[in-house]
This record gives C-alpha cells, sequence and structure tokens, in this order.
C-alpha cells in the first residue's frame, strides 16, 4: 500500500509539472554517474522514468563501470529528471544508500541481467517474475530530484564507507571479503634473499613488486616462490632449510597463519624458532589498518612541526 501511495504522488507531481501547474514544463535530463572514490571501480545499473504525459514507464539500462573518479552520461535527454533508482556494486558488494548523501533507501526490485541491457520495465517499478536469463534484483538506492527544470543531472556515488563497513563485517565473521581481491606474492633469489609484495589490486603487480623488491636489495636470480590473495603467508626462519614459506587460506588471520607455518615446519621435519616469522596479509582490513597508520603518522609529523614553529616564536 505504501508504494502505491508513493507511486501515486510520484505520478501526480509529474503530471502536474507537465500541465505547468508547479511551473515549467517538466525538461528532459541528460543524466551523468560519477565514481567519486579514489580506489574501487564500480558497475552500476539504473532504472528511471522517461518523459511522458500519461503512463510513467521504467526504462532500465546497465551495466556501466566506472573507474575511481570517473563520470559517465548515460542518459540522453529522455529521462524526465525526477527519480532515479540504482543498482551499483564494488566488487561482490551492493551499494546502498550511504553512497550518496541525497540519496534515500528505496524497496524496488527490477529484473536485470548479466549482460548489458537496455530495455522498459514494468511502469509502477515494482517486478514480480522475470523471463530467463533474466533475475530479479534489488535497487536500494533512490534519488529524487527536486529540480524539474534541470537538463543537466550528475549522480555521485562513492562505495568506500561500504566497502570498509563489508570489511569488518567479513572479518569478524572469519571471511568472504565479498570485495575486490587483494593479492601478494613471494619472491626469492638463490642467495635466499626472500621478500614479499602485498596489497596489490592484481596478481601480475604483486609479482611484479615482489620480483622488483628483491633485485632491489641485490638479490639475483629472482623467482617467485608463492601467490596469494585475499589471506595472510608467513616467511618463517627454519634450522636445516634456508627458508620457508607458508601461505594461509583465503580469509585467515595473521595468527592462524602463522601457526599453520609452525606446524608445517614440524611436519617437514624442521624446527623453527616461536615468535620468529614475518607475516604479511593482503585483506582489506590490513589495507585499511596500514592507511590509518600513515595518516596518523602524517597528523603526527604535521604537530611536530607545528610545535617546533610555535616554539622558534620569540617571546
Amino acid at each position: 500500500m505504501l508504494v502505491l501511495f508513493r507511486q501515486l504522488v510520484r505520478q501526480a507531481l509529474l503530471l502536474l509539472s507537465v500541465f505547468g501547474v508547479l511551473g515549467s514544463p517538466l525538461a528532459r535530463a541528460n543524466t551523468e554517474i560519477c565514481n567519486t572514490s579514489d580506489d574501487y571501480p564500480i558497475v552500476v545499473a539504473m532504472a528511471y522514468q522517461e518523459v511522458s504525459i500519461l503512463h510513467q514507464p521504467f526504462h532500465l539500462q546497465g551495466w556501466h563501470t566506472l573507474a575511481p573518479g570517473d563520470c559517465k552520461q548515460i542518459i540522453h535527454g529522455d529521462a524526465n529528471g525526477y527519480l532515479y533508482y540504482i543498482r551499483a556494486r564494488a566488487g561482490k558488494v551492493i551499494l546502498g544508500p550511504e553512497a550518496n548523501h541525497s540519496a534515500t533507501s528505496s524497496d524496488q526490485q527490477f529484473c536485470v541481467r548479466n549482460d548489458a541491457f537496455d530495455k522498459d520495465g514494468v511502469g509502477g517499478g515494482v517486478e514480480r517474475e522475470c523471463e530467463v536469463p533474466d533475475y530479479l534484483a534489488a535497487f536500494p538506492i533512490v534519488i529524487t530530484n527536486p529540480d524539474f527544470d534541470a537538463k543537466e543531472i550528475s549522480i555521485d556515488l562513492n562505495p568506500d564507507s561500504t566497502i570498509k563497513n563489508a570489511a569488518g563485517h567479513a572479518e569478524s565473521a572469519g571471511g568472504g571479503l565479498g570485495m575486490p581481491s587483494l593479492y601478494g606474492a613471494v619472491a626469492v633469489s638463490s642467495d635466499a634473499r626472500l621478500t614479499a609484495r602485498y596489497l596489490l589490486n592484481s596478481p601480475e603487480d604483486a609479482r611484479s613488486e615482489a620480483l622488483k623488491e628483491c633485485r632491489k636489495y641485490g638479490g639475483a636470480d629472482c623467482h617467485i616462490v608463492e601467490m596469494f590473495h585475499d589471506g595472510c603467508v608467513s616467511l618463517l626462519n627454519p634450522k636445516k632449510a634456508r627458508w620457508m614459506v607458508a601461505a594461509g587460506g583465503v580469509g585467515w588471520t595473521k595468527e592462524q597463519t602463522e601457526a599453520y607455518g609452525f606446524a608445517e615446519c614440524r611436519r617437514k621435519g624442521d624446527t623453527c624458532k616461536d615468535n620468529d616469522a614475518t607475516t604479511v596479509c593482503s585483506t582489506w582490513p590490513e589495507k585499511h589498518a596500514h592507511e590509518n597508520a600513515f595518516e596518523e603518522d602524517m597528523q603526527n609529523k604535521a604537530l611536530d612541526v607545528m610545535g617546533r614553529m610555535l616554539n622558534a616564536i620569540p617571546k
């Protein structure tokens, strides 16, 4: 009943605007979507109402991929400029209304498909059954534009807070990160120089950075001995072997990975000193911890500089 009431109110406002009761006639709006994140790409589908006097069908289109900082005009003059339903994801994380400061929560669902689509939807905006290969998907973001005269509309989406919250929930639940993977690699040289690089966005980057780090410290004949993602790896120092690498599973913590590494050391008949392990993780919580530590360090350095400047002022 509430959904029906909302539809009637929206259609009444649209009709009033079309006939000039609320001012100028309803404008045809060009609409762009911008990804304001510095870190995460997003994929977007949109349902919007076309310009029409008596019937307000919804038109659906997707998927639009936006790199960090990118904007894309996805509607060219055929939207009524008033109502937009959005389904957006970063990796596997579905964005909610927190992604846009003026958005509200929506209970609307539309039929979409994994491939690109550009089609009409049910006029009321609520669909119950979909024809194969379509499936029913929630569009949890709704944006209402109060400016009927707007010719150009820009919608900003930022996935940062949603992803950080999802990372925290996933870590406390013990895995299942549901977001873009983070990769790491371990390289070793013939003279046993062991290096690891992690928190990279692709396996190619992880491999390249690990080899670069190995050569930077004078390693000869550097090669990759371990690739990992969304988990941790422990670098151990056994007595018999020159080195040992133990990679944990996806979603494993540092403690779990180190315990596994020491167990593997014993299983192979070697001895690894307790607490003599270096463990690094390619996980989103670890990435955010690094970012927070860096920001705190920058703040402390800025405060230190300000303090020295104040102390240098003659009293």
